[in-house]
């Protein structure tokens, strides 16, 4: 384990690439504002054909959008990643910032009466990931910590297989489900794992050499359109005959086939955008896991968009465009700057613990893998 601390802000980002830094950011943008919608207290009925409806509907579809380009990203950067094996100085970083954020949000929602400090939420708020407070986080974390033995075997396989694989996992996991109105044997670990295939093999091989990044914007538009039009068409059916009437968002699942080639359109456009290196944009998009942390955190949901924003009193009004807007760029910006002071301060503390001991940290998890080793495989 390298006893070195771990490197500044200011070094630690000169070499990113600040176009999908760029679109990270916009991707966290879009989940704050699905947040808005989906924590808002909002309650829709099924023939309400107004615009603050509407655009309830345009920004809850751009939280799908934006959680497969998060994905998408870091599968594109992981794929060549030299780590064959667990790990650990990564993980634990992970880790610490959830745990970090899972622990002070519960001790401040306690002291200011948004919450109960019982032993239980404590337990919880201690093993984060084990109980999934954020769903996004357990998920992603075990898509990490697989990341290598994916890696070994994406990486081992000749580009026709590679291909075949994308289109297997892609029809079982998108089209199927899209069809049929049921899964096939999924969840969000799976599909996380087929959005990281894609990312890896777009950055290893590329995707149509016809298209260019004008028209993957243009793809873009077009699904992103259509989509959201198909909701608009679904609500305005739904207030005629009541089969339709729950199903008005029914394409924007993040498994679904349009929310996969809007998610990947936009991703292509901004891998084939050359942006000089920005150092700003690339730490402001260092902080986009924390402003997930901070505003999907069960006790902040509430507080922010219930009580403090007070959503649901928009619902029936036009002025709920300009109240999202401002609201989500002021949580955005809040959480950002949070995220950036947590970094120099809790994150350069713990990471350099983790370097000096992390050794000994590793010791029992080590002795435990050479127990089953033993037990299950005789060596």
């Amino acid at each position: 384990m390298n006893n070195k601390a771990d490197v500044t802000i200011s070094n630690r980002y000169k070499t990113r690439n600040s176009s999908l830094e760029f679109l990270r950011i916009i991707s966290m943008v879009m989940i704050v504002f699905y947040h808005y919608a989906c924590h808002g207290g909002f309650e829709w009925g099924t023939n309400e054909l107004n615009i603050p409806h509407f655009w309830y509907n345009f920004i809850s579809m751009g939280g799908k959008v934006g959680v497969d380009i998060f994905v998408l990203i870091s599968g594109y950067f992981l794929i060549d990643s030299s780590v064959t094996t667990f790990n650990f100085k990564k993980v634990i970083k992970l880790w610490g910032e959830i745990f970090f954020y899972a622990i002070s949000i519960l001790i401040l929602g306690g002291i200011f009466g948004k919450c109960d400090l019982s032993i239980k939420s404590i337990i919880i708020a201690c093993f984060p990931i084990t109980f999934r407070t954020w769903w996004f986080a357990s998920t992603y974390i075990v898509l990490y910590i697989l990341h290598p033995f994916l890696n070994k075997f994406l990486n081992s396989i000749d580009k026709r297989t590679y291909q075949n694989f994308v289109i297997i996992a892609f029809l079982m996991w998108s089209v199927i489900p899209t069809f049929t109105t049921r899964e096939f044997e999924g969840n969000n670990l799976i599909w996380f794992i087929v959005l990281y295939s894609i990312a890896g093999y777009i950055r290893k091989y590329g995707l149509n050499i016809k298209l260019s990044k004008s028209r993957y914007l243009t793809l873009f538009f077009v699904f992103y359109l259509i989509t959201y039009f198909s909701s608009i068409i679904l609500i305005i059916m739904g207030s005629k005959w009541n089969t339709f009437n729950n199903y008005s968002t029914y394409f924007f699942g993040y498994e679904k086939i349009s929310i996969l080639f809007i998610s990947i359109s936009l991703f292509m456009f901004f891998a084939s955008v050359n942006v000089r290196n920005n150092r700003v944009i690339n730490i402001i998009a260092s902080a986009t896991f924390g402003v997930y942390l901070i505003s999907d955190n069960y006790v902040i949901q509430k507080f922010l968009w219930i009580d403090l924003f007070k959503n649901y009193q928009f619902q029936h009004s036009e002025a709920i465009i300009i109240h999202s807007i401002v609201a989500v760029a002021l949580v955005y910006i809040i959480c950002t700057i949070i995220d950036l002071a947590r970094q120099i301060t809790f994150e350069k503390q713990f990471m350099s613990i983790a370097n000096k001991y992390g050794d000994i940290l590793l010791r029992p998890v080590k002795r435990i893998i050479n127990i089953c080793k033993k037990l299950f495989f005789g060596v």
